[in-house]
């Protein structure tokens, strides 16, 4: 099957995509795995222009048209310089993906102002300075899929991460609340809560860690990239036409 046959027959042909944090892991994976199914796709990086980059070439030829933009998600100006830019290259934002984040692990007692704050900022306020600027155009045209990436430790909580479960967790609110908001403007929200899956961020834990994790997880493996992809077509589809204010649990049996 050709690139261009597979783009006519994809599950989100003629739909356009903004990805926060595209250019490596889960966000990477996303990406490619709409082109796929037939969308364009926006890549966004902060400081990563060549990886970026080749996601860009990857999409294109995957028969996918794709649009690179630098931006930080904390900065509420570039994120409607990347809203602007996409509008002037595509004329639609189909479906958001709220991915970039962070974590910078820390006993609470211990964590410093700073690090609370970025890690909020990047994984809470980015969520909303990034709806806030899609959002108009999705209400306008009675349209769009609003996703957003949470984590299963914003469910259970854990040791020495807690500005991430708080990030994590206030997400996972926003989502249910703006669900709600936004339900009769033909705009659905959802959120995907990614247990433990193989990426560059993951790959760094040591051995011994990564068997007192497996020993929690009911499935006793970590998730791969392609189990959240498909978790994600499946909700930026028709086929998760009817689903809002949900949160997806890709977690293998960690928390039910």
């Amino acid at each position: 099957m050709t690139s261009e046959n597979s783009k006519s027959d994809g599950r989100l042909r003629h739909k356009v995509a903004l990805i926060t944090g595209s250019s490596r892991g889960i966000g990477r994976a996303i990406a490619l795995g709409f082109a796929r199914e037939g969308a364009d796709v926006v890549v966004t990086h902060l400081q990563n222009p060549d990886k970026a980059m080749e996601v860009v070439r990857q999409v294109e030829q995957l028969g996918s048209k794709a649009l690179l933009c630098q931006m930080d998600v904390r900065d509420p100006a570039q994120v409607a310089e990347t809203v602007r830019q996409t509008l002037a290259a595509f004329g639609t934002i189909d479906i958001l993906v709220n991915n970039a984040g962070i974590n910078i692990p820390g006993m609470f007692h211990k964590i410093k102002d700073e690090d609370w704050r970025h890690v909020i900022d990047v994984n809470l306020y980015g969520v909303y300075h990034c709806t806030r600027a899609v959002l108009p155009h999705m209400r306008e045209k009675a349209r769009g899929r609003i996703i957003n990436l949470a984590s299963v430790l914003g469910e259970m909580g854990d040791i020495g991460t807690s500005n991430y479960v708080a990030s994590k967790a206030a997400v996972i609110g926003l989502t249910k609340a703006l669900a709600r908001e936004v339900a009769l403007k033909g705009v659905t929200v959802n959120a995907i809560a990614a247990g433990y899956i193989t990426t560059e961020m993951t790959a760094s834990l040591d051995e011994e860690t990564k068997k007192q994790i497996v020993a929690q997880i009911h499935l006793k493996q970590f998730g791969t990239v392609e189990d959240v992809v498909e978790s994600a077509i499946y909700l930026a589809s028709e086929s998760g036409k009817y689903l809002t204010g949900q949160t997806l649990r890709v977690n293998g049996g960690l928390y039910m």
